[in-house]
């Protein structure tokens, strides 16, 4: 069962962070300082490996997979969002989180209930059309009327420093 670990604590912006922690996953939970819910932070255990799940409404969902160094520091690989198995976590959470507070277990169950379908999605049309189209670098996606009318090929990638490099995906995107 998650149980928080620690206080709260405010970072730079002015969100409150808190942390609940058990024996599988290390999550923190962003709060602004009215009390809305901001995002999440998840850290979790597949296997022998870790991995890492956050989600902000600037940044949607980004994933990472989470190698501890041998000094004890941890190196976080950021990887495709749509290579975590959301249904799958989601079920190995629901029971951990179930003394959670009611606002901020229903939150992240909620994304994470999301966070399949979603991570297919274009990032810039409000409708979130089905993307074909992905930047191998980070994982952003679009779909074919914004790639067209928003000239998104001479846009840059934060991770690559460069411009996007668009992929076409061939295979059919989840609906």
């Amino acid at each position: 069962m998650l149980r928080e670990s620690g206080g709260a604590i405010k970072d730079k912006g002015g969100r409150l962070r808190r942390c609940f922690v058990d024996g599988d996953f290390e999550l923190h939970v962003l709060s602004e300082p009215d009390g809305c819910m901001f995002g999440f932070q998840l850290l979790y255990r597949s296997g022998s490996e870790s991995w890492f799940l956050s989600w902000t409404p600037v940044e949607e969902f980004l994933h990472f997979r989470v190698d501890v160094l041998e000094d004890g520091k941890r190196r976080f690989t950021q990887t495709d969002p749509g290579e975590c198995l959301g249904d799958v976590l989601l079920e190995r959470l629901r029971p951990a989180a179930a003394l959670l507070e009611p606002r901020i277990r229903s939150f992240v169950l909620e994304l994470l209930h999301h966070q399949p379908a979603d991570v297919h999605r274009c990032r810039y049309c409000s409708a979130r059309q089905p993307s074909r189209w992905s930047c191998p670098s980070c994982w952003l996606r679009a779909c074919d009327g914004c790639m067209e009318a928003k000239a998104l090929r001479k846009s840059r990638c934060t991770r690559a420093g460069t411009s996007h490099e668009w992929q076409l995906e061939l295979a059919e995107v989840p609906r």
